[in-house]
């Protein structure tokens, strides 16, 4: 039970102290107890009162009871059945606990204090987490489908880079396969002209490529003739004298003869 006793049967003192020992309160009474009262420590309880500024000084009340006095009534009322927690000074402004036999009751109380707000302290701690882990969770799935992404992105890249090799080698196929299987042959080309080209005209060189040949000889006849006779094959496109025509000693004319390949006359 709590016990409240009037002020009466307390001591109170009034201490006037400066502003500047607000954070002090405790040290100063102390040491003023000490130094201006009889009482020894280890015969007495004592507590502060609420403080109260004023100016520059603070009020406040210290509440002084001897230990022989409280130990008397508190082993009148064990006699009666009822255990002391707590003795109050029962002032007006509001009671003051002044001794606290708690620890006696309740010896672990202490250590059930500090357990309680370690599992309060817990409780909140996993409420937190909680409250947390969805966003954390969150935070986490993104960097992995961004890292997933950016993987996908290179290997999207990769693939592409391959594509265009292969569209370029394909490419490269074709146009080898077209530059193979369609050119006009060499062979072809020289059968084509001994066919075409009459007895009396015969060629000294030949300039040959793929889109065209250029031919010089000479004629027994006429250039022209000769000109006129690869015009018919269907080989040869454009036929043309490219060059000057002149005549020989033997009565023969020399020219330069131009063809086209693969167009027809």
């Amino acid at each position: 039970m709590d016990v409240y006793l009037p002020p009466e049967l307390f001591f109170e003192r009034r201490l006037v102290l400066p502003v500047t020992a607000c954070d002090k309160l405790q040290e100063v009474a102390l040491l003023d107890l000490q130094s201006r009262t009889p009482f020894e420590l280890a015969d007495i309880y004592w507590r502060l009162g609420r403080p109260a500024k004023k100016n520059s000084v603070i009020e406040v009340s210290q509440w002084i009871v001897r230990r022989e006095d409280v130990q008397s009534w508190k082993h009148n009322l064990e006699r009666n059945g009822y255990r002391v927690c707590k003795l109050f000074v029962d002032i007006d402004s509001a009671p003051l606990p002044v001794v606290d036999f708690s620890d006696e009751i309740l010896p672990g109380r202490q250590t059930f204090r500090k357990l309680n707000i370690a599992l309060a302290c817990t409780a909140l701690l996993s409420l937190f987490s909680a409250w947390l882990y969805p966003g954390w969770s969150a935070r986490i799935d993104t960097r992995v489908l961004q890292l997933e992404l950016d993987t996908l992105r290179s290997q999207a890249l990769l693939e592409r880079h391959k594509v265009e090799e292969i569209r370029q080698t394909e490419a490269q196929k074709t146009t080898l396969v077209d530059a193979v299987m369609l050119r006009p042959l060499l062979v072809d080309t020289l059968r084509e002209l001994t066919i075409s080209l009459e007895d009396d005209v015969w060629v000294s060189s030949m300039a040959f490529n793929t889109s065209r040949v250029v031919i010089t000889g000479e004629a027994g006849n006429s250039a022209a003739e000769a000109v006129l006779s690869l015009g018919e094959r269907s080989g040869f496109g454009n036929p043309r004298i490219s060059g000057p025509v002149s005549r020989t000693a033997r009565g023969s004319e020399q020219f330069e003869i131009t063809l086209d390949l693969g167009a027809p006359g």
